[in-house]
């Protein structure tokens, strides 16, 4: 038998079938990837191999490997894992069939990186006391130690504006609110942190800001709507105020929640999500807020409205009073958001100190990090076979608290608890697509971006 490098040898070509294994490992919200090795062979570790002879005329027969990695060698001497087809010399045709393995597949992940505007109420009587609204809000969301934003920065792109209003001819003319913004961006907070102290220092007792929150959605909408990510992800609006809304036309009495909601609600159209935090006297039912309870949903009532919008879930009605509010009258006397006969869950948050503002801060935005992970892959198999393991626990595939893979077939979404577990801390998260041990295929294959 022609061995290599004598002049009557042809070299042997193997297929090899790839399996991916990735490691994923979550560090203040990047990743760090590590390429694990895949060693899975068919069925029974390799394929019955069939008799063959050797280019010198002798029958080698053939052997079955019990390992990960099939082999074949005949009597005769033959290299392992040859090609099917004329093994070399006069007369020999291999009777061995091609083998599969599994190989090492080096891949890449991106994290799916959610955007967040921090749209805060900047109102006059979000400085009365100022110490407990306006101050506590801005060392919760920007302390550089504990503040929300400086601990979430690498795994959040955030952006910031303010809005305080003014009486104006139309819910659209932009005279109605004077909104101070910084664009998006990861490792935001010191960008931020300088315009929004800025902000503090220009209260001035002596004017009023009036609170249009429904004409500053809308306007900061657009333009996170417009804001192209890269990587993309999931967009937010953070949503602080300490009142109820009011709108353009009509100052006083604060009955803006219909236009409120309705901005809400077109924001979720354009894939946007609301979560609002009520801090202040909208949280204190007292009715000292300046609004009507019996004509229209105040409060925390309505704080419940804006997060049901803004996750795209069912607002109860209005009462029927609130037909005859001045801001509803104003606009032609119609509403214009989108009721039903039954109330969402959604959730929103609340604060009376600056403590219950902390938690209630880190609650609402520890629950935008994303539980997807983009892969560098795409899965074309079974994708039952995945693996998935949460700080070293294995979870389910399509279950509730389990993993699913999106319909785009790159994507893997941690679920329930097991979603729960990731945001919590335990950043350990390893994804795995071996080759299907019945057909030999593999589950998932590179991905061309």
């Amino acid at each position: 038998m022609a061995q290599s490098g004598s002049p009557g040898y042809k070299p042997r070509f193997m297929r090899l079938r790839s399996g991916l294994r990735l490691g994923r490992r979550l560090s203040h919200g990047w990743v760090v990837l590590a390429a694990l090795a895949c060693s899975a062979g068919p069925p029974g570790g390799g394929r019955d191999r069939g008799a063959g002879t050797d280019g010198s005329g002798q029958t080698g027969s053939g052997s079955s490997a019990s390992s990960g990695v099939s082999t074949a060698v005949g009597s005769g001497g033959l290299p392992p894992m040859v090609d099917i087809g004329n093994s070399g010399g006069s007369g020999g045709t291999g009777g061995m069939m091609e083998p599969e393995i599994c190989q090492e597949l080096e891949v890449t992940t991106t994290p799916v990186v959610p955007t967040v505007l921090v749209l805060v109420d900047n109102s006059t009587s979000m400085f009365e006391p100022r110490e407990e609204l306006w101050d506590a809000l801005h060392s919760s969301l920007m302390d550089p130690a504990t503040g929300v934003v400086a601990q979430l920065q690498t795994s959040i792109r955030f952006g910031f504006a303010s809005y305080k209003g003014f009486k104006a001819a139309s819910e659209t003319d932009p005279a109605c609110a004077e909104i101070t913004s910084v664009a998006y961006a990861l490792n935001n907070h010191g960008a931020i942190d300088m315009v929004y102290t800025d902000l503090g220092t220009q209260y001035d007792p002596g004017t009023a800001w009036e609170t249009p929150t429904g004409h500053a959605v809308t306007r900061v909408t657009a333009e996170l709507n417009a804001f192209t990510a890269d990587p993309p992800g999931p967009k937010f609006i953070l949503l602080v105020t300490d009142g109820n809304p009011n709108t353009c036309v009509t100052i006083n009495p604060n009955c803006g929640h219909d236009v409120a909601i309705r901005a809400v609600q077109e924001a979720y159209a354009l894939g946007i999500r609301t979560i609002p935090v009520g801090i202040g006297e909208i949280v204190v039912s007292n009715g000292n807020d300046g609004c009507n309870r019996e004509q229209v949903r105040c409060g925390v009532d309505h704080l419940q409205d804006m997060a049901n919008a803004g996750a795209g879930q069912p607002v109860i009605n209005q009462p029927p009073e609130y037909v005859y509010q001045p801001c509803v009258a104003d606009a032609g006397g119609t509403l214009t958001a989108t009721y039903s006969a039954t109330s969402g869950t959604a959730p929103y948050y609340t604060a009376v100190n600056s403590t219950e503002l902390q938690a209630a801060l880190e609650a609402s935005l520890i629950n935008v990090v994303s539980c997807t992970f983009d892969m560098d892959a795409v899965v074309t198999g079974d994708a039952s076979l995945g693996q998935v393991t949460v700080a070293g626990q294995p979870v389910t595939f399509s279950d509730p608290n389990g993993w699913t893979l999106e319909e785009n077939a790159y994507q893997v979404t941690l679920n329930g608890t097991a979603c729960e577990q990731f945001r919590e801390g335990n950043n350990d998260v390893r994804i795995a697509f071996p080759c299907d041990p019945v057909t030999g295929e593999p589950v998932a294959t590179p991905r061309i971006r």
